[in-house]
């Protein structure tokens, strides 16, 4: 499967602490596994934890495996999506009181659709990865 590259759905709240691209693609590079939200008939949303690969450019890699779970059944009517990586960083202490503190993330967050790919050549690259 390959998420394609979609516009933004939404805009950074803190942006003075978005990454430059460089570093987004460095954090997609070195990270092993997304959260792919999807929704189903309902609109209910599931999410997803996935292996993925991405190398540069538009296409991030996901594997799902062949089992027509929630996830599979869900890209059949609709093949949007919303992918998640991220880190935890650390804690900064809150003052005077420990529920003023905050944790730091280093996340990407990706919106696109999905195109699922069913040829042995394919799964066979992703697989040797």
């Amino acid at each position: 499967m390959a998420v394609e590259a979609a516009d933004m759905r939404g805009k950074m709240q803190r942006i003075k602490r978005q990454m430059p691209q460089a570093e987004v693609k460095e954090v997609l590079r070195t990270r092993k596994t997304a959260h792919v939200a999807t929704k189903d008939a309902q609109g209910w949303p599931y999410i997803t934890p996935l292996v993925y690969i991405y190398e540069d450019g538009d296409l991030l890699y996901l594997h799902s495996g062949d089992n027509q779970g929630h996830f599979l059944t869900n890209l059949q009517h609709d093949t949007r999506v919303c992918l998640e990586v991220a880190d935890i960083g650390p804690l900064h202490q809150g003052q005077p009181y420990a529920c003023n503190s905050a944790l730091v993330y280093t996340s990407v967050v990706i919106f696109g659709n999905i195109t699922t790919y069913y040829d042995r050549e394919r799964k066979t690259w992703f697989l040797d990865r």
